[in-house]
């Protein structure tokens, strides 16, 4: 018979499971009939089992308790068995050790897994908050200051992929492109009484009033004789070289003109073909009928096929002055009167006129069978600009802005001839947006050509559409002039 100073010592090693099968018999004997073990062993285990005291049946000693063991089941496993008050066989608890064990891994292992979600819940936040915060300081990628416009990029591309004009042009600060490109009222810039009117190799010029090459008319009488001007205009010849002009030199003058000059620039200055191979620049010349009949040679520095700035020359001819002077002035006229179009119509009705053609736009080239299949947005980036590029660092300070901008490349389908058996054409496009506030800013294009076949005589036409992504703030430009900026006639051929 095992004594309860002997249970003290096996009761931790019975409830932990590892005594023999023998040790744990011998125990559960002496619980069976000794409550002060059983209340010890129920104090270890904790609520594992359910430890019943009672008075045993026919005991004439009130103070004679037998234990019975009920085990926590639910209702229909709890009829089971005989209890110690029905007169049965008390119960005996089934490996109480085991049980808390598992109890306890459990419990524990729960916990440090809310712990651990916790620690996630709070770490993965913080953690996207720093990277926000580098990439805001490196100028690249995803930070604080590009979310929003990067959320304004996608939206602005599923609507022109959804085919909602009206709702993407929203994206673009109209208004003030209204006052930004608004052109302004000009005053004549071009008067004879600006020139001085002077005699070189026996014909008249104007030369303007301050010119470097003659500061005052008794300048020019050296020259004023025909056969004595080459020194003059090797001189013109020399002052377009740096200044990058373009002056027309008399014919008669040119040969002796421009061996003088070859001289002084260390170049050979000479005149050739309009057909020639040779490469354009200030030391080329070509040979030149201008308006009033006389030949000039001109140099090639602006092209060969570009016309004669006279207005930019060193001097003019008598006769040519006033009719470029009243040429020059009648386009600011014209330009005064677009000026004072854009000004009638007023930032509102400016607004709805771009909105409105720039939904037509976009709307036309659908119906020539244009689609946007896919886009993908790159990573943004910041650029930095200096306003005026020409003062210095420190002073540049106030000018400096900085620009997030992303692009996003766009996969485009073009079904330009309407044919089923005609597979569509596919290309990609890259977009530049500027991301600043509230409106977007984007640079790039879509192009597309439409073909069509038509009449007995089979004639086929071809029309090249390029549309930029953005509104045009020329609108009034486009309907003056007769055609859209966005689309360009090439040609018709006839079979």
């Amino acid at each position: 018979m095992i004594t309860c100073e002997i249970m003290k010592d096996l009761l931790p090693a019975y409830v932990a499971g590892e005594c023999s099968a023998e040790t744990r018999e011998a125990v559960e004997e002496h619980l069976a009939t000794c409550a002060s073990c059983a209340k010890s062993l129920w104090t270890m285990t904790e609520t594992a089992t359910t430890v019943v005291i009672t008075s045993e049946k026919g005991t004439d000693d009130p103070g004679f308790t037998v234990i019975s063991s009920v085990e926590n089941k639910p209702d229909d496993t709890e009829e089971e068995g005989n209890t110690a008050e029905e007169g049965g066989e008390p119960a005996v608890p089934q490996k109480p050790g085991k049980e808390k064990t598992f109890r306890s891994v459990f419990k524990k292992n729960l916990r440090m897994t809310l712990i651990l979600l916790l620690c996630l819940i709070l770490i993965i936040p913080l953690a996207g908050l720093g990277i926000l915060s580098y990439n805001e300081k490196r100028g690249e990628g995803y930070a604080f200051s590009n979310l929003e416009g990067l959320r304004d990029v996608d939206t602005f591309m599923k609507c022109l992929q959804k085919g909602d004009y009206a709702g993407a042009v929203e994206f673009f600060d109209i208004g003030s492109m209204y006052w930004k490109w608004m052109p302004q009222e000009e005053g004549p810039s071009f008067f004879i009484s600006e020139y001085r009117l002077v005699e070189i190799g026996g014909a008249n010029y104007y030369i303007p009033i301050g010119s470097s090459l003659l500061k005052s008319a008794r300048e020019a009488e050296p020259y004023n004789k025909p056969g004595t001007d080459a020194a003059f205009w090797a001189q013109v010849i020399i002052d377009d070289v740096e200044s990058w002009h373009e002056s027309p030199i008399p014919e008669q003058a040119f040969e002796d003109a421009a061996r003088i000059a070859a001289k002084t620039l260390g170049e050979d200055v000479r005149s050739v073909d309009i057909l020639s191979e040779e490469p354009d620049g200030p030391y080329t010349y070509i040979r030149y009928y201008a308006q009033d009949g006389a030949v000039y040679y001109r140099s090639t520095v602006n092209g060969r096929l570009s016309e004669v700035e006279w207005m930019n020359a060193a001097l003019i001819p008598e006769s040519l002055l006033p009719v470029y002077i009243k040429q020059h002035n009648q386009e600011i006229d014209e330009r005064n009167k677009k000026s004072k179009a854009y000004r009638d119509l007023g930032v509102d009705g400016y607004t709805e006129l771009v909105k409105d053609k720039y939904i037509a736009d976009w709307t036309e080239l659908e119906t020539y069978g244009m689609k946007m299949k896919s886009y993908s947005i790159g990573k943004p980036y910041r650029r930095i600009e200096i306003q005026d590029p020409f003062i210095g660092p420190i002073e540049n300070e106030q000018n400096i802005e900085e620009h997030w901008l992303v692009d996003v490349e766009v996969l485009l389908s073009i079904d330009h001839d309407g044919n089923d058996e005609t597979a569509p054409i596919e290309y990609e496009r890259v977009f530049a947006f500027v991301m600043d506030g509230e409106y977007l800013n984007v640079s790039g294009s879509v192009f597309m050509y439409s073909t069509a076949v038509y009449g007995e005589e089979l004639m086929m036409s071809a029309v090249y559409f390029d549309h930029s992504i953005s509104p045009d703030p020329y609108i009034l430009e486009m309907e003056i002039n007769g055609y859209y900026r966005n689309e360009y006639y090439i040609k018709e051929v006839y079979y």
